[in-house]
């Protein structure tokens, strides 16, 4: 049997290489497909600060049951839970980072970066 030579396998070749990685209109619209036509989808995932974090927590205030409610910044800023780590994910603060709870909730909460120092935990910082 002879093959045409538009089809191999059954297959439109030359539709296919019209269609096919090199070819402007693919690669747009493949770029457009894979990681939302963004060139670097590390570069737009990652809401990394570009410069170093200027504040840092000197105080904390907790709960009767030990939970950490509010925070004092260096400049005497007070912040609740929910400002500290929202602040912490836009500025950044220096000693700290933003995690999750374990469980359903998956609150986000902020934790001390791990050192060899216990007193520069959050829980072992000074009350106001």
């Amino acid at each position: 049997m002879q093959e045409d030579s538009k089809y191999r396998n059954g297959v439109a070749v030359q539709e296919h290489q019209q269609y096919a990685p090199g070819n402007p209109e693919y690669d747009k619209e493949h770029q457009e497909f894979v990681n939302g036509g963004i060139p670097n989808a590390y570069a737009y995932k990652s809401k990394r600060r570009k410069k170093q974090p200027e504040r840092e927590i000197v105080a904390v205030r907790m709960s009767e049951d030990g939970i950490l409610t509010h925070f004092k910044l260096d400049d005497g800023t007070v912040l609740s839970k929910d400002q500290a780590v929202e602040f912490a994910e836009e500025f950044g603060i220096k000693g700290v980072n933003v995690g999750k709870t374990r469980g359903e909730d998956h609150t986000k909460i902020l934790r001390s970066n791990p050192t060899d120092d216990p007193s520069k935990a959050l829980k072992n910082l000074p009350r106001f």
